[in-house]
């Protein structure tokens, strides 16, 4: 394969970049061609220098935690190549993990294959992505491309290649392919993804807002006016086991102007560290004498019944942020604290109704705490002890996304 020169670089990322228009008139024979065989290849890459190993190195090189468990991604030798290593993601808890630096305009390519069938056969990569889980999910607002090796054509979602935008995010689908009726879904026309246990390969394309999705060598979704078009990258943990391997990235030049604020993704800083104070998988190291009152649901920890979780906190400047909604149908009053306690005192607060997340954010500086309930500031108490409790009143409430951030 030719070897493209810097100067090749350059030329070729001109090449790549699409205009709105461009992309909604690049109507091409390989694309929309009827009759192909669904292992035919019209997508031919070229191969230029500057590629980023992301599976190179620890695992720590490239990617940072978002809110799943420590074991959820790990690598581990290719069984199909003793000189490689692969990243297997369990699926448990459901959640992502983040590349440690945001990325604009980039080529990005890898193998994947799922271990599992049916429903439990998904995962996802996201684009142009928040650091942090959004409000009452276990996902960030970023857009997605669906890792899937099951065919399900129905009103919500169908198949792998699938891009779309979520909790937040926007993307105009590509007029060129499937169109979801009650969304901006982009999907493919075809199912071109392998059986369980076989490698697929994903290239896919992002300049100046504008996603394309390559499968296996044929173009199969695509979408354009994304926003945020700067941000980080995730992978996708949501049931059942998926592997990774050969997962590079090419940065490409970025827009000529200065990207508006709408148009790029939170940040955290370079040095910020995450911690899933509940991951998902345990209670350890929660100390409680009311084990029969929490629930683990996957992302979610659920208070059943009256209860507490305790667990210290680190010394030193951090961040707590949790989500919980009371349940909707269930019996006793949303009580006027908070179902929390920071250094044993309960903080009063106006919370949204039954049913609805809320979000309380945390932050000790300097010696003192801020808290931010819902985006509005609360008058904290004087907080001296390190600790965090969970607390289940008379009515059942869910926690979610309880994460400790450290500079």
């Amino acid at each position: 394969m030719r070897r493209a020169s810097s100067r090749g670089l350059a030329t070729g990322a001109q090449c790549i970049v699409l205009t709105t228009m461009g992309l909604a008139a690049l109507m091409t024979e390989s694309t929309l061609a009827v009759g192909l065989r669904s292992d035919e290849v019209t997508t031919h890459p070229q191969e230029h220098e500057g590629w980023i190993d992301l599976l190179g190195g620890d695992l720590d090189s490239n990617w940072r935690v978002s809110n799943c468990a420590a074991s959820t991604f790990t690598l581990v030798p290719d069984p199909a190549d003793a000189d490689s290593r692969m990243l297997l993601c369990t699926g448990l808890p459901t959640g992502v993990m983040r590349t440690s630096k945001m990325y604009e305009n980039f080529l990005v390519e890898f193998e994947w294959r799922h271990m599992t069938t049916g429903w439990g056969a998904n995962a996802g990569f996201f684009l142009w992505s928040d650091p942090l889980p959004a409000l009452g999910v276990p996902f960030t607002r970023s857009v997605e491309v669906q890792v899937a090796n099951f065919d399900h054509n129905s009103d919500w979602y169908t198949r792998h290649g699938d891009v779309f935008p979520i909790h937040g995010a926007v993307m105009s689908p590509d007029p060129r392919f499937g169109r979801w009726p009650r969304g901006s879904r982009s999907l493919p026309l075809e199912f071109r993804a392998k059986g369980t246990g076989q490698w697929n390969h994903y290239r896919i394309t992002c300049i100046d807002g504008t996603v394309q999705v390559e499968l296996n060598g044929r173009l199969v979704s695509a979408g354009y006016h994304a926003a945020p078009r700067k941000g980080y990258l995730c992978i996708e943990s949501e049931g059942g086991e998926v592997h990774f391997r050969g997962m590079r990235l090419l940065p490409l030049p970025a827009a000529g102007r200065e990207l508006a604020a709408a148009e790029i993704a939170n940040s955290l800083p370079d040095s910020a560290r995450v911690l899933p104070l509940y991951d998902g998988l345990d209670l350890s190291p929660w100390e409680t004498d009311q084990q029969q009152a929490w629930v683990l649901k996957d992302w979610i920890l659920a208070g059943v019944s009256p209860g507490v979780l305790t667990r210290d906190l680190p010394a030193g400047d951090l961040e707590v942020r949790l989500d919980w909604r009371f349940k909707k149908d269930a019996a006793g009053a949303i009580p006027t604290n908070l179902p929390l306690e920071l250094g044993g005192l309960r903080v009063p607060g106006m919370m949204r109704p039954a049913g609805e997340w809320n979000r309380l954010v945390a932050s000790h500086t300097a010696g003192s705490w801020t808290l931010l309930l819902n985006g509005t500031e609360l008058p904290g108490p004087s907080i001296k002890e390190r600790q965090l409790s969970l607390v289940v009143d008379s009515r059942p409430v869910d926690f979610a996304s309880v994460l400790l951030i450290t500079p």
